[in-house]
């Protein structure tokens, strides 16, 4: 009986330790599970491409992903703790607070100005880039349904913004450039005819008659609009890889300054030409250097914004053609001279 008591005793003690043995079995088990689904939702949050921060109920970070930190230039340890408004700048801070005022559960903001704080090369200065994002805030939420706070999440749009720029301007240059064709080819036929007039009113005219030198005015006059309008026609002309010839610098340079005389007139550009006596050989594309050409003229008219001189220079060096194209304007600012790029191409 003493045998059976003592075991009897020890029995339920086993039975207890076999018990929490295998609650704590059970226990590791959730606890893995749930260190498994933590961690699926950590690499979630820090694959997203777009930028997520989130912020209690006093406006102090709490949380701020991989993507964030490629946007923004801060990096997560930084970030963490410190307030809404000393991480933002004061334009997007201030949007944001209203949104947030005016629509706690939510709301979505589009092409708003960031300006980002990458550090510089040095590490310790701040690189600043001027963004344009996409916005959306939402509530964090307990499970009791009480808002916890407010989560924030950002696309940088500025490279899709950019794009979609350049789409609409080469849809404009292409508009434009039909309508030129359109215009040249029926300014064409009335100069033809009064180019016609006038030369056969020279022939045989009295050098001395003051008719005369009117008419030669408007013979030159008219040659003058004719090159215009060719201008106009190669300008317009679509190009392809294999139209690519032989072209002489000097005349793009020359057609495009006659067609831009105009704007560097209204603008006070005065021109300053120092082209090379010798004939600028090239091979390449016309209708494509003369865009180029007339960007880089209309370029330099609007950075005088008070007028300056425009001055083109053209030589042959070694068998390469050197055309420079200097303004007195403005200049780049020096936030934006790091992301100029020069890309020397052979024609």
């Amino acid at each position: 009986s003493e045998d059976m008591a003592l075991l009897t005793t020890v029995a339920g003690q086993v039975a207890t330790a076999l018990e929490n043995g295998r609650l704590y079995e059970q226990l590791q088990e959730k606890a893995g599970e749930l260190d498994r689904m933590h961690q699926f939702n950590e690499n979630i949050i820090e694959s997203l491409s777009d930028g997520l921060v989130v912020f209690d109920l006093d406006d102090s970070v709490v949380r701020w992903n991989a993507g964030l930190e490629r946007l923004y230039g801060v990096s997560s340890q930084k970030a963490v703790g410190q307030s809404f408004d000393s991480l933002f700048d004061g334009e997007f801070a201030d949007r944001l607070r209203v949104t947030r005022k005016e629509s706690p559960r939510g709301a979505a903001l589009y092409r708003v100005p960031l300006v980002s704080r990458h550090e510089g090369d040095t590490g310790n200065s701040t690189k600043s880039e001027r963004l344009l994002v996409n916005v959306a805030t939402a509530p964090l939420m307990t499970p009791d349904g009480e808002i916890n706070g407010t989560m924030v999440l950002i696309e940088n749009i500025t490279a899709r913004v950019q794009l979609e720029e350049q789409l609409q301007i080469s849809e404009k240059m292409a508009s434009v450039g039909l309508l030129a064709a359109g215009v040249a080819h029926e300014v064409n036929t009335p100069l033809t005819g009064i180019s016609s007039f006038t030369q056969m009113l020279l022939d045989g005219a009295d050098p001395d008659d003051p008719k005369t030198h009117v008419l030669q005015k408007i013979e030159r006059q008219t040659f003058r609009a004719a090159k215009i309008v060719n201008g106009l026609l190669n300008l317009s002309r679509p190009g392809s890889p294999d139209s690519s010839g032989a072209v002489d610098i000097n005349t793009v340079v020359t057609d495009v300054l006659a067609l831009v005389e105009h704007q560097l007139e209204s603008g006070n550009v005065k021109l300053r030409q120092e082209l090379s006596i010798v004939s600028v050989g090239v091979r390449g594309v016309e209708s494509k250097l003369l865009q180029v050409f007339l960007n880089l003229f209309l370029n330099a008219r609007d950075a005088m914004l008070t007028g300056g001189w425009l001055t083109v220079t053209s030589r042959s060096e070694n068998g390469e053609a050197i055309i420079q194209v200097s303004d007195t304007g403005s200049g780049i600012p020096a936030e934006n001279l790091s992301r100029i790029y020069l890309s020397l191409i052979h024609i």
